[in-house]
């Protein structure tokens, strides 16, 4: 199976019926992730990170297949502990987080006037505002 083969079956595993719905719920551009999906456009490995978080598999299965880490694993592998919020939740990727940190990026770009924002610039931006509510989070649970 190829990687935009296994991001379409992770996608639809995680209960999007369209690319245009797991688009909008990562707020990202649909014609990008929809030629990701369908093999016209490659993806790196931010994409990816970003990818496995939202449909809740294991990064190193969506880049290879590897059978060391299944599509239903979502361990976070030690090369990637680094970009983990260091939150105390048993998941420290929570797809609900996930979307309310996207919505703050989207709210940001507005209250900047940003029309745009490149990708490893919004990868960014989501880690930093996921960081912030998993934070709340975490003071909340206290």
């Amino acid at each position: 199976m190829e990687m935009y083969q296994r991001l379409r079956s992770a996608r639809t595993k995680a209960g999007y019926l369209r690319a245009a719905h797991a688009a909008r719920a990562m707020n990202i551009n649909q014609q990008t992730y929809s030629s990701h999906e369908n093999g016209n456009r490659g993806f790196g490995r931010d994409a990816a990170i970003l990818y496995a978080r939202q449909f809740n598999v294991g990064l190193e299965w969506l880049l290879t297949g590897s059978e060391a880490s299944d599509a239903a694993d979502t361990s976070v592998t030690k090369a990637d502990r680094r970009q983990t919020p260091a939150t105390g939740l048993a998941n420290p990727y929570d797809p609900e987080t996930f979307r309310q940190a996207a919505a703050m990026v989207e709210e940001f770009k507005l209250d900047m006037g940003f029309k745009f924002v490149s990708t490893p610039d919004y990868l960014q931006l989501i880690e930093t505002f996921y960081e912030q509510a998993c934070a709340v989070q975490v003071n909340q649970h206290a």
